[in-house]
């Protein structure tokens, strides 16, 4: 679900998105990531979630290998620092 506001040459697009962060493993091996995950995916399915979003540091390559095994796609090319404004 997503709308686009608009004000001149400026836009942006309002969505609101099923998100998981953080996520921490701690010590899980591999194979308990994938299992963690993998039982997260069925959680969020059976809830009627189409789509999840989450963040992994650039710097885990290891972690990013993992999700992108189950499917996850980047939606940046980018480095971003995600900020939060309390309304």
């Amino acid at each position: 679900m997503s709308q686009v506001l608009a004000m001149g040459d400026s836009l942006a697009v309002w969505r609101i998105a099923n998100e998981l962060d953080p996520i921490v493993f701690n010590s899980a091996s591999n194979a308990q990531k994938y299992m963690f995950l993998w039982g997260m995916q069925n959680l969020l399915r059976g809830a009627g979630a189409t789509e999840v979003y989450f963040n992994v540091a650039v710097a885990n390559e290891q972690f990013r290998s993992v999700v992108e095994h189950l499917g996850a796609t980047p939606t940046s090319r980018e480095p971003e620092i995600r900020y939060k404004i309390t309304l």
